[in-house]
């Protein structure tokens, strides 16, 4: 129950992100579509590796992880705003 749980909000979080880029709601390079990002790709691992769909899992791991590049480079750059 709870591995259908994640999938379905990592799915409708996923969908609300780009639903959300594409009307210009929000900015793609943004805090918040990289954190939504995030957690849909980690709700879809999540889903995916109990059902052992082992490409999806690959997916949405590098999902994840490029969204958390991006947080931490948007991070980085917001110490450096600071600093000055």
């Amino acid at each position: 129950m709870f591995f259908e749980i994640a999938g379905w909000v990592g799915m409708i979080v996923l969908l609300m992100a780009y639903g959300l880029v594409s009307n210009k709601k929000i900015n793609a390079i943004g805090r918040l579509y990289q954190l939504l990002n995030l957690i849909a790709g980690v709700g879809l691992v999540t889903n995916a590796f109990a059902h052992k769909a082992w490409p999806l899992v690959a997916l949405n791991i590098c999902w994840a992880l490029i969204a958390i590049k991006v947080l931490w480079q948007c991070w980085r750059e917001n110490r450096k705003k600071d600093a000055k």
